[in-house]
């Protein structure tokens, strides 16, 4: 067994277990995530669909809150090669990728209580699949037998402080930052930067993404 994916089932056994459901502590929270990821490295881009979605809980009540969530990401997009054979000097190539991930991450809380961002790091192991017209014309860069693959990111959600932004300046229309509020609550809300190997290529690049 991979040891992320050990690491996913003990996280969710132990964050679900029914023992947590009546303790004290703070109750399992929901991550999810969906957004954009642009990676490259010489000769190749991947231009994908990102999607996040864990289960977690954070530790403590202070104004810095350590947490650890699991779950999987998944996506969905196509690696553009350059390939001096295609009109265009590059060819695009669908690909996927879906896997189990575990994220450690600390929360940030103001004076006032609230969340102000949320920094986290996530490794996850994924499953690939490319082109099938790879398995005719080979593309020199990218190997449709490597269908495994590791994904790692650091990254800062401020989804929460948005929110909060947004709140006060509904609760009063005279706020200052009521439109600054509208516009962050519009703008990506999550930043990671990451490193990815797989399909035989190393890519490094950063995600885009809307959720908390």
């Amino acid at each position: 067994m991979r040891p992320t994916v050990f690491a996913v089932v003990f996280t969710l056994t132990w964050l679900l277990a029914p023992g947590r459901a009546h303790a004290d502590g703070p109750a399992p929270e929901l991550h999810l995530t969906a957004g954009v990821e642009i990676e490259g490295t010489s000769g190749i881009t991947s231009v994908s669909f990102r999607g996040q979605a864990l289960v977690g809980t954070h530790l403590g009540k202070g104004r810095l809150r350590p947490s650890i969530a699991a779950g999987v990401v998944a996506g969905t997009g196509a690696l553009f090669v350059e390939d001096p054979r295609a009109a265009t000097g590059a060819v695009g190539l669908s690909y996927t990728s879906l896997g189990p991930a575990v994220q450690l991450g600390l929360h940030l809380h103001g004076g006032d209580g609230h969340e102000a961002a949320f920094v986290f790091a996530t490794l996850a192991n994924l499953t690939t699949t490319t082109d099938a017209r790879l398995m005719l014309d080979a593309v020199h860069g990218v190997d449709p037998r490597v269908t495994r693959g590791v994904r790692a990111a650091l990254g800062v959600n401020w989804a929460h402080g948005v929110s909060d932004l947004v709140s006060t300046a509904a609760a009063d229309p005279r706020h200052s930052g009521g439109l600054a509020a509208v516009l962050l609550f519009v703008l990506p809300e999550q930043l990671e930067v990451t490193l990815e190997r797989d399909t035989g290529s190393l890519r490094e690049g950063a995600t885009f993404s809307w959720g908390f």
